[in-house]
């Protein structure tokens, strides 16, 4: 006998997302009165938000944060899209 395929409704995937967002929300914290970002995985990790002046200093930083034993591929999206989103940054502006 095969078993059915699990299927997921619409109000499965709000809650997974409301409960996805709610984690990266206390792993990530814009640390306004101090310009940086406070990243709380394994222990607490602050990068000030001036030494990522460009995209280029973007992909410094995401290359140096994947050397991090803590650090998932997760992680590394959703610390890609909070500095966009901190600098005001369209990562998808342009056509590949």
């Amino acid at each position: 006998m095969i078993d059915e395929p699990e299927f997921l409704t619409i109000d499965d995937l709000e809650i997974a997302g409301k409960e996805y967002r709610e984690r990266m929300d206390k792993i990530f914290i814009h640390e306004k009165e101090i310009d940086c970002i406070s990243i709380y995985a394994q222990y607490q990790y602050q990068i000030e938000l001036d030494r990522i002046p460009d995209m280029e200093g973007l992909l410094h930083w995401v290359h140096h944060l994947c050397g991090k034993p803590w650090m998932d591929r997760d992680l590394i999206g959703e610390f890609i899209d909070r500095i966009c989103e901190i600098k005001g940054w369209n990562i998808h502006r342009r056509q590949l």
